[in-house]
């Protein structure tokens, strides 16, 4: 996660090895990298893959992202693919009585 502007993050560099993957960790990775950006104070989330990766697209658009035409060093790479997620603010800490 880094930042691209005071509200808006970007989300950078995700993995998982081909022997953990359909373990539904890419999208617990894309839920705490969200939970960070909402601490922060982000609101929206942007990242960037390349067309060759059809499994990260799919990912993407059913964790909620949209596409989004190229930003930043991406503009101009026709094998980019951008995408963006405006968050929900963070939910407020609530303290229990004792």
């Amino acid at each position: 996660l880094r930042e691209l502007d005071p509200r808006t993050g970007e989300m950078k560099r995700m993995f998982v090895r081909d022997e953990y993957r359909r373990r539904g960790i890419a999208r617990q990775l894309i839920d705490a990298v969200e939970t960070r950006a909402r601490e922060l104070g982000y609101d929206t989330l942007r990242l960037e893959t390349g067309d060759g990766q059809p499994e990260a697209i799919a990912l993407y658009l059913s964790a909620g992202y949209r596409a989004i035409p190229p930003f930043g060093p991406y503009v101009g790479n026709i094998y980019s693919r951008c995408f963006e997620k405006r968050l929900p603010p963070a939910a407020p800490h609530i303290r229990q009585p004792m």
